[in-house]
């Protein structure tokens, strides 16, 4: 059963507090997502009252895993949303009504990733993906730093693959921990990516996609 709405998945370790933080920004800029949380069994009673309202808050337990395993743990949890936002606990979202820009997106492409803004450097993540995107591969996959699995999902999906580079305002985030990193660096691994690009009235597209040599 799908539901046209966004399930933004959050692993979160020893940090309740900044969970809090990032399900207060999504209550305030949102209407229509929700916030999936995967924490480790042995941190159940740390993170027990973590939110006064948990309407819009779906929590996950289990054993230790890496980001990535614990993402995926989330979708297959629900593999019925339109898309998928994956954030880190430190995140907040800044830009109302982000969610109805990104499901406006999703009733015009089918097999879509975009990437928000943020204020950690000039990486491009593509943090958010359609529902028919992780459908299509049974996982939730974005280039992000793990550029060692993008050329194959592009093999999987094909040259239907849509991707956007949000403007801040259509969906912007801030991270309350800035981490040292080389920007330059960042830039040039992602060279190639940015290539692809073109600009658009609210974002930067491109429709059609090949793999890069």
């Amino acid at each position: 059963m799908t539901h046209d709405r966004i399930a933004v998945l959050v692993p979160s370790r020893d940090r309740p507090e900044e969970l809090s933080g990032a399900y207060d920004s999504l209550l305030r800029t949102s209407e229509e997502a929700d916030l999936l949380c995967y924490v480790d069994d042995d941190q159940r009673d740390l993170y027990e009252g973590t939110v006064s309202d948990p309407s819009r808050l779906k929590m996950m337990f289990g054993p230790r895993v890496g980001p990535i395993a614990a993402v995926n743990a989330l979708y297959n949890s629900d593999t019925g949303y339109a898309a998928y936002l994956v954030i880190t606990d430190d995140s907040r979202l800044m830009t109302p009504g982000w969610d109805r820009t990104l499901l406006g997106i999703g009733k015009k492409h089918d097999i879509w990733a975009a990437s928000p803004t943020h204020n950690l450097g000039l990486n491009m993540d593509y943090a958010v993906v359609s529902g028919e995107w992780a459908r299509a591969l049974g996982w939730v996959c974005y280039p992000a730093c793990y550029h060692w699995c993008w050329p194959s999902v592009i093999e999987v999906l094909g040259e239907a693959t849509t991707l956007f580079r949000l403007k801040p305002g259509i969906c912007h985030i801030e991270h309350s921990h800035l981490y040292p990193s080389n920007q330059h660096a960042t830039a040039s691994d992602n060279a190639q990516l940015y290539a692809f690009f073109t600009h658009g009235r609210y974002y930067v597209c491109v429709d059609r996609l090949r793999k890069a040599s």
